[in-house]
């Protein structure tokens, strides 16, 4: 898997030691801190500024770094740890939210992404959760949609937001 931030500049490719950061064809130097397991999926900020691993390394099964150019710091991990295996993860539009998908209960974690502080904090699950597996989340453009495909009916299922409140829509029973 590889991914670049929004502007082309940094490249990650997922690969023994679970990850590499490259700038212009150029290897970087690996960051302190990173997870000692595999890395299931990944996601930039959209203004790229940040960076967050989901994978399988007890106890938080995210990081997050900032980045600096060609350089990547370390930040605090979230309050709360979920104790399951991250498998996927995206950020909002605006990049205040983060959600992260997870192999087992509660299947997914929402967390708000606070800048000026550089940390994440974990926000209230709403009603309806996952039952299985969730495997893919995707924003709509204007970031008041967010679906998610998991490993249980319905397979599909779509969130209303409004500000920090995750509603099922119906339509996905």
């Amino acid at each position: 898997t590889h991914g670049g931030t929004m502007d082309n500049k940094v490249v990650l490719i997922n690969e023994s030691p679970f990850i590499k950061f490259y700038y212009k064809d150029e290897e970087l130097p690996l960051p302190n801190l990173l997870p000692s397991d595999k890395i299931n999926d990944f996601a930039w900020s959209h203004d790229g500024k940040y960076l967050i691993l989901a994978h399988n390394s007890p106890p938080f099964f995210i990081s997050t770094y900032k980045c600096f150019g060609d350089k990547f710091l370390k930040m605090p991990n979230p309050m709360i740890s979920v104790g399951t295996s991250s498998l996927c993860c995206k950020f909002s539009p605006c990049n205040t939210y983060l959600i992260v998908g997870h192999e087992k209960a509660p299947f997914l974690s929402f967390y708000k992404h606070r800048r000026d502080l550089n940390s994440l904090y974990r926000l209230t699950n709403p009603f309806f959760m996952p039952k299985g597996a969730v495997r893919k989340i995707e924003y709509s453009n204007d970031g008041q949609y967010v679906t998610i495909t998991q490993d249980a009916e319905p397979t599909i299922f779509t969130y209303k937001i409004t500000g920090e409140t995750y509603i099922k829509l119906d339509k996905d029973k």
